[in-house]
């Protein structure tokens, strides 16, 4: 299964990964955490998801984020 990171939260705001990532899992969705050794919080999903994620985000960028920052963060991390 390849993965594609979709965020990433500076040092300093893991409280708001894990709201996301909690977010992310309430709409069915599969998340797994990047690597955090740098204090970023990093959140993947399932290539197949990405579009999902996609669609949200057009709908409701206030709680997902805008849907074009996303296409730029996502990128293959396996």
């Amino acid at each position: 299964m390849r993965l594609k990171q979709v965020y990433v939260f500076p040092n300093g705001f893991q409280n708001e990964a894990r709201f996301m990532y909690g977010w992310l899992r309430h709409y069915n969705l599969t998340p797994s955490w990047g690597d955090l050794s740098d204090g970023q919080g990093r959140i993947l999903l399932p290539e197949g998801e990405v579009s999902c994620l996609l669609m949200m985000a057009e709908h409701n960028p206030a709680r997902f984020g805008n849907a074009s920052t996303i296409r730029e963060v996502a990128y293959d991390v396996s």
